[in-house]
């Protein structure tokens, strides 16, 4: 109820006070809806919390997963479960490279070898000279047999001068096969076969070096046992079942040392592809939790833009026409007598005498929290019908 003395100040009090209503229902519901806000933008603290744990799960396990792979390159193979000693990776390297130019040298080698000792003939190597002015004799190799084969051959020659080198490459491969047998005789049965076919080999190539010295200079006639008094027999020898031996006895030791590493390039492999699958949960992870957290955001874009920035701009409003209200009953009350001057007496008298009864009756402490609510309710008042 209102102290009015007319009923233009009684509709305008009432005015007021029922704006100012409107704007506590439309506080309440900004109130609402901000703890409706809050707990949106929690939910996405916890997304983001609970998308960070998960990514620095996976990433703590791909660390370790790369700390193991080092551990492995560096011989730790306890992790691999086995008891094998660690293969030796530089000798390994080192053996492989030697037995990368070994094998180029024996291919070169017994191309070079069978062309003079199957291919070659002196006679019409002494003929083609003769026609060139040039004298010469067979050597124990000769660097251009694969371009004199496809001249005298073609294709299929060069072909034939090829394969038949790995003749000796496989039977190096089969020295090491044999090795991991039981039983030795076929162990030394091939390198007795190699032995005899390498002799066979030097002793043609010696016997056309004599023919076509022979067709230059005047020489003996021919004997089986001039072979063996001939130092390239020897050389032919040496340098190719010597060299083969030593090409099957490091081919041995490159694919022993491989067969140690091979759990090792196996266990690296496993753990990198962990390391992908691991990658990839981490990129889908964020993903997903993206999605999430850009559908709340929206959410609370969309909440703060239809119900909180409506009740904002309603408060608004209604504050601009609480203000021309007041300011017009202020106006009025001025214009028409003391009847507010003599409201505003006695509230003030009333309220001075009820703080001191309040005083008189209740602790110190205790009385100025109430004088203090006294005097927030009286001035509420004033605002509420415009005399403040």
């Amino acid at each position: 109820m209102f102290y009015d003395q007319d009923n233009v100040t009684a509709s305008l009090r009432q005015e007021i006070y029922q704006i100012d209503r409107d704007n506590e229902r439309f506080r309440s519901g900004i109130a609402q809806q901000q703890e409706v806000l809050d707990g949106l933008r929690e939910t996405v603290q916890n997304y983001g919390e609970e998308r960070d744990s998960l990514v620095a799960e996976r990433q703590n396990e791909i660390a370790n997963k790369k700390v193991e792979i080092r551990r492995i390159k560096g011989g730790d193979y306890s992790l691999l479960g086995t008891n094998e000693h660690p293969a030796n990776r530089l000798a390994y390297w080192i053996a492989s490279f030697i037995l990368l130019l070994l094998t180029g040298y024996l291919i070169s080698f017994y191309a070079s070898v069978i062309y003079n000792a199957f291919l070659l003939d002196p006679l019409v190597l002494a003929a083609r000279q003769a026609q060139q002015n040039i004298v010469s004799t067979v050597t124990i190799t000769n660097v251009q047999a694969f371009p004199l084969v496809y001249e005298e051959h073609g294709i299929l020659g060069v072909l034939f001068l090829l394969t038949s080198t790995f003749v000796f490459i496989t039977l190096g491969f089969l020295l090491y096969w044999f090795s991991h047998s039981k039983s030795s005789v076929w162990h030394y049965i091939l390198y007795i076969f190699t032995f005899i076919f390498d002799a066979f080999l030097a002793f043609e190539i010696v016997r056309k070096i004599h023919l076509s010295q022979s067709i230059v200079n005047d020489m003996p006639p021919w004997e089986f046992s001039m072979a063996f008094s001939q130092m390239e027999f020897y050389i032919i020898l040496c340098a190719g079942f010597g060299i083969y031996v030593a090409w099957g006895l490091l081919l041995k030791y490159v694919l022993e040392e491989f067969h140690k590493i091979l759990p090792a390039l196996a266990g690296i492999q496993r753990r990198k592809a962990e390391i992908a699958r691991l990658e990839q949960e981490i990129r889908e992870i964020r993903q997903k939790f993206a999605e999430k957290i850009n559908l709340l955001l929206q959410e609370i874009r969309e909440v703060e833009q239809r119900e909180v920035g409506f009740f904002k701009h309603a408060i608004e409003q209604n504050d601009g026409r609480m203000s021309a209200l007041r300011e017009k009953l202020r106006n009025h009350l001025q214009n028409s007598g003391t009847k507010a001057q003599n409201l505003r007496v006695h509230v003030t008298s009333f309220l001075t005498g009820w703080c001191k009864c309040i005083h008189a009756n209740q602790p110190q402490e205790k009385a100025m929290e109430l004088v203090k609510e006294c005097h927030s309710v009286v001035n509420n008042f004033y605002q509420t019908i415009g005399l403040n």
